[in-house]
């Protein structure tokens, strides 16, 4: 299986569209065309029990990089980017199914947090883009590797995952947390892990309304220790209620999100 989408901007606002200075305002007038992404999904039912899943997405059209020689730089080698872009595992697991109300999946897992993440294939939201609130501030779409234990029980599912936290390296001002997830290297850094959750209630038909968290330190997940003594911990808290309705001809979706970033003023050697 898979999804793409394919998107014709006519009212781009550049790069600092949420910088809240005089940039990347509505004057910044531009055409865009791009392919945010291409997704394939893989499943394998080795039988009843055990299920190997993945999913690769290819962002932007992929990535690109050549190896040239510059003759006009003394025939010195380089490495040029010739594409932007780029390819990533969403998803590689391993699921146990071993009752309707309690199944494990261990791998790498999309972490359920919020309304965007836990609907994040184009049918699921409305507009072009997923929507701003979230995409903005949190990881999107938020995969970690670890652990899942899930299930339903009548009107009730819930979700319960142990993973890797977060890097407060790659945190900002701009986008808060959203940078923190996956990693820039050939590993992730799981110094401190994070538990997450997710609850959804289905007593009312048509409507579905769910609580998820996250809790998880920040601090010493990166090549750089944060702080002399690594006595900060950044301390990362997400809440989060979102609700969806479908019937009689409605469709209805909203979220509410807060969110604390503890040590957020420590200073960083």
């Amino acid at each position: 299986g898979g999804y793409g989408e394919m998107v014709a901007n006519f009212k781009d606002y550049g790069i600092n569209r949420f910088y809240g200075g005089n940039d990347g305002n509505p004057k910044k007038n531009r055409n865009a065309i791009s392919i945010p992404r291409f997704v394939l999904a893989f499943d394998y039912k080795f039988n009843s029990k055990w299920i190997l899943g993945a999913e690769i997405e290819f962002e932007s059209g992929g990535t690109g990089t050549a190896f040239e020689l510059e003759n006009t730089e003394n025939g010195e080698y380089e490495t040029e980017v010739e594409k932007g872009g780029e390819v990533a595992i969403e998803q590689f697991h391993i699921t146990r199914l071993i009752h309707r109300s309690l199944n494990v999946r261990t791998g790498h897992i999309i972490v359920p947090v919020g309304l965007t993440n836990n609907n994040h294939v184009p049918t699921e939201f409305f507009g072009v883009y997923r929507p701003e609130g979230e995409n903005t501030i949190f990881p999107c779409t938020w995969h970690e590797t670890g652990v899942s234990f899930w299930g339903r029980a009548k009107d009730w599912r819930y979700e319960i995952m142990f993973i890797a936290g977060l890097d407060a390296d790659r945190f900002n001002e701009q986008n808060w947390i959203q940078g923190g997830a996956g990693s820039p290297y050939e590993f992730k850094i799981a110094n401190s892990c994070a538990g997450a959750f997710r609850v959804d209630n289905y007593s009312i038909p048509g409507l579905r309304m769910g609580l998820s968290g996250y809790y998880g330190n920040s601090g010493n997940n990166s090549l750089r220790t944060a702080t002399a003594s690594n006595k900060v911990k950044g301390a990362v808290f997400i809440g989060a209620f979102d609700f969806d309705y479908d019937a009689h001809n409605w469709i209805v979706r909203g979220s509410f999100d807060y969110g604390h970033l503890g040590d957020s003023k420590a200073p960083i050697n």
